[in-house]
């Protein structure tokens, strides 16, 4: 099975040490223990800690970018990425998956998270946005598993 793995607020691979990243590594092995083809598939971090709106527009915008460069197909037309499900870790409204919900739709595969946050206190206001795209994971129709979800 081809496992996409990607965490929006810091990749596994992040130099600074947390137990995000320790987490999120930790997620990924099951899979390749289990001889999975489990990859991260982009380093993007959407984490807008002030929620700027300039820069959610500047994030959007990337994710777009990486959206078309992670569906890209090659030559013949044949898509190149072929994944069977969608693996997100660690989300919330400060740091919502802008790629993921997008591409799980269109290549119709479900979309599992771990750890999200749902903060229904956040749906009004200048959180409101990333909320939204947060939640998005848990109603769209490709939404899959939801493996820990905490209130903030």
């Amino acid at each position: 099975m081809r496992v996409p793995f990607y965490a929006p607020m810091k990749p596994p691979t992040s130099p600074r040490s947390s137990g995000d990243g320790l987490m999120a590594r930790l997620l990924m092995s099951p899979f390749k223990h289990a001889g999975h083809d489990v990859s991260l598939v982009s380093k993007f971090c959407s984490l807008n800690g002030n929620r700027d709106p300039k820069h959610q527009v500047l994030l959007k915008n990337h994710a777009k970018t990486v959206i078309k460069r992670i569906s890209k197909h090659n030559l013949s037309g044949i898509r190149v990425f072929k994944p069977d499900i969608w693996v997100t870790y660690h989300l919330y409204y400060k740091a919502p998956d802008l790629i993921g919900p997008q591409l799980s739709e269109s290549l119709n595969i479900p979309n599992i998270v771990a750890e999200a946050c749902h903060a229904p206190e956040r749906a009004i206001g200048k959180w409101a946005g990333g909320h939204s795209a947060a939640e998005h994971l848990f109603s769209g129709k490709n939404s899959g598993l939801v493996i820990r979800i905490y209130s903030s």
